[in-house]
């Protein structure tokens, strides 16, 4: 008889007392950031050339436009790549908040609800169906605040995901 060895779970949890903290890190595609990587070399050498033999002419308006939109699809793609070697979502939950924070290497963004208000914390089916993209998210976090439904889609898979869901409902005043 042969024993299957079950992959450890993708997010990591800190239990603190009175409240939880979920690390969810994002998802490495990794064909993705390879071609990223190549079509930032040659944006690179695209762009250089490009400011190097038109920075006398200043009052060409096409090419500032075309530069700002090539710096734009660069920072887009630099970015996206960051996002996936480096990205995670962390969930801090408490009897006063459920709180997101999405960050890249300590830099980020937070956004809290308040608990009272946060109802219906439930995982929802990204596709409906049988429909799946393998590698891809397939679920999503979705909670109603105030009205309104919040989806958050954090790159774990549905048992996961359920998983997560009860550690954070264990913190929250409103199941």
């Amino acid at each position: 008889m042969s024993i299957i060895n079950l992959p450890q779970s993708r997010y990591t949890s800190e239990e603190l007392g009175d409240r939880v903290i979920v690390h969810i890190p994002s998802r490495k595609h990794w064909l993705q950031m390879v071609i990223i990587s190549l079509w930032l070399v040659f944006w690179i050498f695209g762009w250089t050339g490009t400011v190097t033999r038109n920075i006398g002419n200043r009052s060409d308006l096409v090419l500032l436009v075309w530069l700002v939109v090539w710096v734009i699809g660069g920072l887009a793609a630099v970015g996206s790549l960051l996002w996936q070697l480096a990205g995670e979502v962390a969930l801090e939950a408490d009897r006063y908040a459920l709180r997101v924070r999405w960050q890249v290497l300590g830099i980020g963004w937070t956004k809290a609800y308040v608990a009272s208000d946060v109802c219906n914390l439930r995982v929802r089916p990204l596709w409906p169906g049988r429909y799946r993209l393998p590698g891809w998210g397939s679920v999503v976090l979705t909670f109603d605040y105030r009205g309104k439904i919040v989806c958050l889609s954090p790159d774990v898979n549905e048992i996961e995901a359920r998983q997560v869901v009860q550690m954070i409902q264990r913190y929250s005043p409103h199941r």
